[in-house]
């Protein structure tokens, strides 16, 4: 019990603060969600979102409250907001077999807004309900709860401090995200060929990394939750800013993505592309998935509250690595592996610890 003192306080943490209130933000988030879509398709419940949407979309807003900067409520909800737009976008998308690049930009229009307050909000795929009174209400006293998960993005974007210092990298993520779902539904071949070109360009600037590690950094939204949460300090700087984007992208935004990629090799081989299925073999996955999170904590040394993102790092690869697809095959031996050269075990044993005594899976029937 060496890390016992260590334990307690983050089990306490993690468990009573951090995963009582994702479930509440969770909850305000589908009623939201219903309120803006009300059409096909169905929002899930909130115990279907946390249990069936992607990796990512469960444990991102759980992992962004270790964001130094601002709030377990705001940064919990505007997560829950922003993930929700790309869930729908996606189901969507899938639903009516989108593939066209064009309409597919067409449609993520809305994550564009969401992250720029200067924009008017626009989702073409439905329509919103936010001025039209629900059945049975008066219409006058919900006026608050009308607003999209877009306009809800931004007002909360609108507000923070140092927000026009972040707006430049806010913009640039939410594009790279948009770009790669515009190439990767193309026939998968031809996908590829797309994604390799896309990406050289930028392959000039970040010359440590391969074309799919790029697809997969730019195919992760926690950059946003990073700028977020950093414009919430009134104290942020233009030179923080450039600092903290670099330890974002691509070292911390590749580190979510190829971890939350591993997990997925098993359950996603019908639908789009998995960008750790490009490496050789599953020793180098690991070896990369190692590299990503060395070089991200080597950046976020020189960051003002770098110990802070650094925990959040460790809690990052200890929460992806005790999901239940972890324990599969060859893939529990790489994850060990991982986990002992990141020094994540602390938060590993947290994390087991409240999935054996059901704390995480409480919080979402209390929900």
């Amino acid at each position: 019990m060496k890390h016992y003192g260590e334990i307690v306080p983050l089990l306490y943490k993690y468990g009573f603060k951090i995963l009582p209130e994702a479930q509440k933000q969770l909850v305000l988030s589908q009623n939201m969600q219903e309120l803006c879509i009300p059409s096909t398709p169905r929002a899930p419940t909130a115990s279907e979102a946390l249990i069936e949407t992607p990796i990512q979309g469960t444990l991102l807003p759980i992992l962004s409250a270790e964001l130094p900067g601002t709030n377990k409520e705001g940064i919990i909800s505007f997560a829950f907001a922003l993930l929700s737009i790309t869930g729908f976008i996606e189901r969507y998308r899938h639903n009516k077999d989108i593939s066209d690049e064009i309409e597919i930009r067409r449609l993520y229009n809305c994550l564009s807004c969401a992250v720029d307050p200067s924009r008017s909000s626009s989702c073409p795929m439905i329509h919103s309900i936010k001025n039209e009174p629900s059945p049975g209400s008066s219409g006058m006293d919900e006026s608050p709860a009308r607003s999209c998960l877009s306009d809800r993005c931004r007002l909360q974007l609108a507000v923070l401090p140092a927000y026009r210092l972040v707006a430049p990298k806010l913009k640039k993520y939410s594009q790279l995200f948009i770009d790669l779902q515009s190439y990767r539904y193309y026939p998968p071949l031809a996908g590829v060929e797309m994604l390799k070109v896309w990406s050289s360009g930028y392959l000039q600037r970040y010359r440590d990394i391969s074309w799919w590690e790029f697809c997969a950094a730019s195919g992760s939204l926690l950059g946003i939750l990073v700028m977020f949460a950093a414009a919430a300090d009134p104290e942020f700087t233009g030179e923080e800013a450039v600092l903290l984007d670099e330890a974002c992208f691509p070292w911390l935004c590749g580190l979510d993505s190829l971890l939350a990629s591993a997990l997925s090799m098993r359950k996603r081989e019908a639908e789009g592309l998995n960008f750790t299925s490009f490496y050789s073999n599953l020793k180098e996955c690991e070896e990369r998935i190692v590299y990503f999170a060395e070089r991200a904590e080597k950046s976020f040394t020189n960051i003002r509250n770098g110990e802070d993102y650094i925990r959040m790092i460790k809690a990052m690869i200890g929460l992806y690595l005790t999901e239940p697809e972890a324990e599969f095959g060859m893939l529990k031996l790489a994850g060990s592996n991982i986990l002992k050269k990141t020094s994540a075990a602390r938060y590993t044993t947290v994390w087991r610890l409240m999935r054996i005594s059901g704390l995480m899976r409480q919080t979402i029937r209390e929900g």
